[in-house]
């Protein structure tokens, strides 16, 4: 196949993914995005990531929203009610035991309130039906400041605090966010004379990141609905992006490219935060684990992102 028609080929891919899957977010960008390109074979190699881009719409974040209730938390609390009662398949007995366990739940989101972790909340609300009073902020966990000696548990039947983010990548800012928060709340519980299971639930994440946050925190539960593994590393030998590519594309030629304009936009990590490699996005942000050949959209007259990240702002 001619560079030409393949080139044609994955454009027409590109414009069927964005018509049919990605809410069209890259109407009037594509043009743009492969001029920030220095060749023929560069703009090949970028239109052939691109066409492997994973992206999670408005209606995929909201059923994942759904599993992370239904998979995550739900079941494995029904399954133990099951178990506490010998195996029972009394329906009105574990609908009545979980509606108690789920009375003693609060949900939260992971990070300060801008954050995605806390807007996913408003639609993870929505869409299992749960009363608004199952949600609190930080400070509404303590009935006195958090620095306070004497500081406890505001509510004295609480029992669980499960925090809802979109993604984990390598799992530092979970594990840096936890460190400051978790300790205080396990002093806080002991003080108050209450058990509090702690539980970190998200939507997509690194297998390896998860690991992460489970031994560097105290949380009792981390899990995701949809793990990425290593083959998720998009330029790395065992690839599942590369592992079916047309003539004419490559690994090494896809590496040296997404390389040489990373490092000029994100120095530190040019394949992605903590070389993360990752072709993925969400309706709502793409995480800079992701190439930044694709979100990077910081200096005005740089780049031109194909699917801009809003970056956080640290102040």
């Amino acid at each position: 196949m001619s560079r030409l028609r393949l080139a044609n080929k994955l454009e027409g891919k590109v414009r069927v993914l964005n018509d049919r899957l990605w809410e069209r977010r890259i109407n009037g960008r594509l043009e743009a995005w492969l001029g920030n390109f220095d060749s023929a074979d560069e703009e090949l190699q970028a239109l052939f990531l691109l066409s492997q881009f994973m992206y999670f719409g408005d209606r995929e974040v909201r059923e994942l929203l759904r599993a992370v209730y239904r998979d995550l938390f739900k079941y494995p609390i029904v399954e133990k009610v099951r178990r506490d009662h010998a195996d029972t398949l009394d329906c009105d007995l574990l609908e009545r035991e979980f509606a108690r366990e789920l009375s003693r739940t609060r949900f939260m989101g992971m990070g300060n309130p801008a954050e995605s972790g806390t807007h996913l909340l408003y639609y993870f609300r929505q869409e299992n039906h749960i009363p608004k009073s199952h949600f609190v902020a930080e400070t509404e966990l303590f009935d006195r400041r958090l620095d306070s000696p004497d500081s406890r548990l505001a509510d004295p039947d609480i029992a669980r605090l499960v925090f809802i983010d979109d993604f984990c990548g390598s799992g530092s800012q979970a594990s840096i966010y936890s460190q400051r928060l978790l300790a205080v709340l396990r002093d806080v519980a002991q003080r108050s004379r209450q058990d509090l299971e702690l539980c970190y639930f998200v939507l997509v994440g690194d297998g390896d990141g998860l690991d992460r946050v489970a031994r560097e925190t105290v949380f009792d539960r981390v899990d995701s609905v949809f793990k990425l593994d290593g083959s998720y590393k998009c330029l790395e030998p065992n690839s599942r992006h590369f592992a079916e590519c047309p003539q004419g594309i490559g690994r090494e030629a896809s590496r040296q490219m997404a390389e040489k304009h990373g490092a000029k936009l994100f120095p530190s990590h040019p394949l992605g935060y903590d070389n993360g490699q990752l072709l993925l996005g969400f309706h709502h942000n793409v995480p800079d684990n992701s190439l930044p050949i694709m979100w990077y959209d910081d200096k005005p007259g740089t780049w031109s992102a194909i699917l801009p990240r809003y970056p956080k702002i640290y102040g």
